[in-house]
């Protein structure tokens, strides 16, 4: 009995405490409800409901403001965190978008108290430009006021006078007609009267003799093919410059035509006083560029003219010197090719050739001599000329590796030049099309000015390699010929043939 009665009453303790757990849950719960209802739509609602709540009104500042009004959990601030942060950018897209597309911006008007800016507003560069516009620019060579002052001058003429000026073919010469009266192997000779008993010892001093004047005849030859060889190169040099020049001139007519086409553009409010500055600005750069080829081309012309003599001839009016190894075709310049040798010479035939160098004639006649007189001397003496013919034959050697060297170098100089000219001429055709691509482009509206000045300056560059890469193939071949030792006043006249 006793058990039975506390066992009731330990159950109805349960059952009072059942009953309290579950009516404290229902109060947490309806709680809970209570306070979900308090809370901001940003937290509760989805992402997308989020988004489109945010677009339809109410700033993404503000509702990540009102986060911090409510005491809530850290997992939903990191959530509205990060979907703030996709709202804004997705509103910033759109309203980049809507901008780009229908909204112009505003035009910043002028302050009436501001001086009113007007292209070309400083003296000092309307003075300048004036100057500019009132030369006469992209002349060709026969119409310039240059055409009557100045002489007209060949490659075939600049050989012929670099060789009568040369001080150095002068002395060859000289040592030439010294050689019977003193100075020669022979002369030295002659002092042994021993050796004039026998006629062998006669013959051999008389061949020695004769051996040492062809040698100097050679010198004389190969010093002439060096004073062609730098004269050339000047002359190539003067040709180069003098194209420059007037792709220069060219440029600055382009230059002040846009100029003014600009400024009518201007006047009648189709563009902005920046596209009318800039075109001011590349043609002051453009003179500048046209100053500096003109100095180069002067100071060039002034060189070979006192090389070749000019100078001292006309001391008190020195005229410019105007190449005529150039082509002209609808103002377009050129620089034909030279026809020295044939153009598909290989490296062989150019070997062959250059056995005859005058320089290495010189060397074997000289040791031919010092064999003769070996033969016919006698004790110290003897030993003398042995040693001369030993130093003599070393240099010989050295010079002929020397020449192998160089001829290999001029040779592939020779062959790249070819493929730099083609090469050359294709990104002149390309840049040529570019720019009337350009031009189209900016009439229209699609381009700017700077891309279309900048595409002008690509074609001048291309139009100068052009012509810089045809100038130095044709020196390439005069290399060519100087390392084969067939260089001479009359290589253009009669190109090599027979000796290859």
């Amino acid at each position: 009995m006793l058990f039975q009665t506390v066992l009731n009453s330990k159950k109805a303790r349960y059952g009072v405490f059942g009953l309290s757990l579950s009516f404290g849950l229902f109060l947490a719960s309806q709680s809970f409800v209570f306070a979900l209802g308090l809370l901001p739509q940003s937290i509760t609602s989805t992402p997308h409901q989020q988004h489109t709540t945010t677009l339809a009104g109410g700033s993404a500042h503000e509702r990540r403001a009102s986060v911090f009004e409510y005491p809530v959990e850290k997992n939903f601030l990191i959530q509205n965190s990060l979907n703030s942060k996709h709202t804004q950018q997705l509103a910033f897209r759109d309203r980049h978008r809507n901008r780009s597309e229908s909204v112009k911006p505003t035009p910043i008007l002028p302050n009436p108290a501001d001086p009113v800016f007007t292209p070309s507003s400083n003296p000092e560069t309307i003075d300048l430009l004036t100057e500019i516009r009132s030369k006469p620019w992209g002349l060709t060579p026969d119409k310039t006021q240059e055409a009557t002052t100045s002489q007209h001058i060949g490659l075939s003429k600049v050989f012929l006078d670099a060789v009568r000026q040369s001080y150095s073919v002068r002395q060859a010469v000289l040592k030439i007609e010294d050689v019977p009266q003193k100075g020669s192997p022979a002369q030295e000779a002659n002092a042994n009267m021993l050796n004039w008993i026998l006629p062998g010892n006669t013959n051999s001093l008389k061949e020695a003799a004769r051996l040492n004047t062809e040698a100097s005849k050679a010198h004389v030859n190969a010093v002439r093919q060096k004073v062609l060889l730098e004269s050339s190169k000047l002359y190539s040099d003067l040709c180069k410059s003098y194209l420059e020049r007037y792709l220069a001139s060219q440029s600055m007519d382009q230059s002040v035509r846009q100029l003014s086409a600009e400024e009518r553009r201007f006047q009648t409010g189709d563009i902005d006083h920046f596209d009318v500055t800039r075109l001011e600005m590349s043609l002051i750069d453009r003179y500048g560029r046209y100053l500096a080829t003109d100095s180069t081309y002067m100071s060039l012309s002034s060189a070979l003219s006192q090389t070749l003599g000019y100078a001292t001839q006309q001391p008190s009016k020195q005229a410019s010197l105007v190449p005529e190894e150039l082509s002209w075709k609808d103002g377009d310049p050129g620089v034909p090719t030279l026809n020295l040798f044939p153009e598909d010479l290989t490296i062989e035939a150019a070997r062959r050739a250059a056995h005859m160098r005058p320089d290495l004639r010189e060397a074997n006649l000289k040791i031919q001599a010092l064999e003769r007189l070996v033969k016919i001397a006698f004790g110290p003496e003897k030993e003398k000329r042995k040693v001369q013919q030993q130093q003599m034959e070393l240099e010989r050697d050295k010079g002929l590796q020397a020449a192998n060297i160089a001829l290999e170098r001029a040779f592939n100089d020779f062959k790249l030049s070819q493929k730099t000219v083609g090469l050359a001429q294709q990104q002149a055709v390309l840049s040529q099309r570019f720019v009337q691509q350009l031009q189209v482009s900016y009439k229209a509206g699609f381009s700017s000015v700077n891309e279309l000045l900048d595409g002008q300056a690509q074609l001048l560059k291309a139009r100068t390699a052009l012509l810089s890469a045809q100038v130095a193939a044709n020196q390439a071949r005069i290399q060519l010929l100087y390392e084969m030792g067939q260089l001479s006043e009359t290589s253009l006249q009669r190109p090599l043939q027979d000796v290859l």
